[in-house]
């Protein structure tokens, strides 16, 4: 009891001085970005490990390796650390200090990424909002790994750093609550993982070098992949042309074989008369209809028949001028149709038919068709790209509706390819790969063709720390330190099958993670991240390298280089 309340006097000693230590202000400067956290799930609990110096409202200092939980409780976030609960109403901030140690942040929610900031929560709608004041070198290594692969070209990885700096950078706003999300709706932030070296070295080498253009920050977007041509701004989100993201083509990001690309195969000729599938041909045959009733064949649907492609066209431009972009695809077929037999076309109409036709009348009208057979002549329909033609031929990559589309006549069939994975505007990733990859491009080159007429500048991003705690404030007994917390890893409990076998993670770092998607390629979604020394049943492989895998909790596909076949 003695200890407990020298400690709590030391706490409340060292509230008064803590109070008077200059913070960092929310001045507008290029050291400090502020980012939401959205993907930690804090809306009612927050746990917090402190591998670093900080401290709490000015008010208590924590140990490395502190673990500290806050809860809304009674409309007020409560802090909960070693058996004391600390009742913070409604803002609370945890201040980063300078420190001897190897780590300086937080790791969140028992995440292995550590997160090198100043962290303010404030009780929104009942809900915490985090967000986190970090430097923009420190957030830039919780970006760049994630927005392009660690194990891309250093030069494409540089390019990567400076694109992502400028956004953060010309993103600033004091005037709102913070600067930029953690997600796809400004830059992916994710936290640090100290095996990111690559990236970690592209941002160290490029500091403070940033993209401008008229004397203020440039815009620098970037995408995943353009499909070989740029998208301008304006296309995508309104306003204005904006001179150095023009609409261009881009060989690279069309050669590198990694671009995201999604082919279907149209037979021109098919046995069950089918154009492609029996999808696309029901949409096919709906548009064939009313031109072959203009003409005097049976339009009814199952009359008639498509025999023949003669030719696949991507057509009508979406938005004009040089954009590849298509809307429509147009097909000339040849058909198999009904004719009227002479009978029929001479019958002539009596006066005094009945009022209702018996159902021998109408049988007998019904036999006035001829047997159907393909017509010398060829009609050409369209259907729309978006999302008729995408979704028939399962080519749809991202949602954003503009990827683009071609047509390949070969021998005996038609391939379709659907490119663009993004927005496609700015700086394409795959491009930036093939050019350092292939052609030894170095950074200055890749932006310069991305941002034609964009200058690089070198601005001040390095920002102090708050002063450091005083170690005896820090001497009161804690728990014992652990250099990175470990996740429990899923069990796989079930029988493995003939054509089926068990493989472990082990093609990333020992605390990074692998990504499990809902579909085989990069366009798939995250289910969730697989850590490594993680036990897989393999259900089956595609011929891309895909693994489909599952455990007790969680099914879906990884890449087959991350992992190791278990003896």
């Amino acid at each position: 009891m003695k200890e407990r309340i020298k400690r709590i006097i030391c706490i409340i000693v060292h509230f008064t001085l803590l109070i008077s230590v200059p913070y960092k202000t929310l001045a507008q400067n290029y050291q400090t970005v502020r980012v939401l956290l959205t993907n930690i799930n804090a809306e009612q609990r927050l746990h917090i490990g402190v591998y670093g110096s900080y401290s709490a409202d000015g008010k208590m200092s924590f140990q490395r390796a502190s673990e500290i939980v806050v809860s809304v409780e009674n409309g007020a976030m409560m802090l909960y650390h070693e058996g004391m609960a600390y009742h913070a109403g409604k803002s609370l901030s945890f201040i980063r200090h300078q420190s001897a140690g190897v780590e300086n942040g937080l790791r969140l929610q028992h995440g292995l990424q550590l997160y090198e900031g100043d962290l303010h929560l404030t009780l929104q709608d009942n809900s915490i909002r985090p967000v986190l004041h970090i430097a923009v070198e420190d957030y830039l290594k919780g970006v760049v790994p994630y927005e392009m692969n660690e194990s891309f070209p250093f030069e494409a990885l540089k390019a990567q750093a400076i694109a992502a700096r400028t956004y953060a950078l010309r993103n600033l706003d004091a005037s709102m609550a913070y600067d930029v999300v953690d997600n796809t709706n400004d830059q992916v932030y994710r936290g640090h993982l100290s095996q990111n070296v690559n990236a970690a070295r592209a941002i160290q080498d490029t500091q403070g070098i940033c993209g401008v253009f008229g004397g203020s920050f440039a815009h620098c977007y970037y995408t995943a992949s353009n499909g070989g041509q740029t998208q301008s701004p304006k296309n995508v989100w309104g306003g204005g042309d904006v001179s150095y993201l023009p609409i261009q083509d881009d060989p690279y990001d069309l050669a590198n074989p990694e671009s995201i690309v999604r082919e279907a195969i149209i037979e021109k000729k098919n046995s069950e008369h089918f154009v492609g599938n029996q999808q696309l041909t029901e949409m096919l045959k709906l548009q064939l209809q009313p031109l072959l009733e203009r003409k005097g064949y049976n339009p009814d649907i199952h009359s008639f028949y498509i025999d023949e492609v003669e030719a696949v066209n991507a057509v009508t431009p979406r938005f004009g001028g040089n954009s590849k972009v298509m809307t429509e695809m147009e097909f000339v077929l040849y058909v198999g149709a009904q004719q009227r037999s002479r009978g029929q076309a001479d019958q002539e109409i009596s006066l005094f038919a009945t009022p209702e036709p018996t159902a021998a009348l109408i049988a007998h009208m019904q036999e006035q068709w001829l047997p159907a057979k393909r017509l010398h002549e060829t009609f050409s329909v369209r259907i729309p790209v978006f999302p008729d033609a995408e979704s028939a031929l399962q080519l749809s990559i991202n949602i954003n509706q503009n990827e683009i589309l071609q047509v390949e006549n070969l021998q005996d069939s038609f391939k379709i390819t659907m490119r663009r994975y993004g927005h496609g505007v700015g700086m394409s990733q795959r491009g930036a790969q093939q050019m350092a990859q292939a052609h030894g491009w170095t950074y200055q080159q890749i932006l310069s063709f991305y941002y034609p007429g964009m200058e690089l500048k070198q601005y001040d991003t390095v920002s102090a720390l708050a002063t450091e705690i005083p170690a005896h404030y820090l001497s009161t007994p804690g728990p014992i330190p652990t250099a990175t917390p470990r996740p429990t890893l899923m069990p796989v409990s079930m029988e493995v099958k003939d054509g089926q076998y068990l493989v472990t993670v082990t093609g990333v770092a020992t605390n990074s993670t692998l990504n499990l998607r809902n579909q085989p390629g990069m366009a798939g979604d995250v289910v969730m991240q697989l850590f490594y020394g993680q036990e897989l049943l393999v259900m089956g492989k595609t011929e891309d390298g895909w693994l489909q895998v599952k455990t007790d909790a969680a099914e879906g596909y990884v890449m087959e280089r991350f992992v190791h076949v278990k003896e």
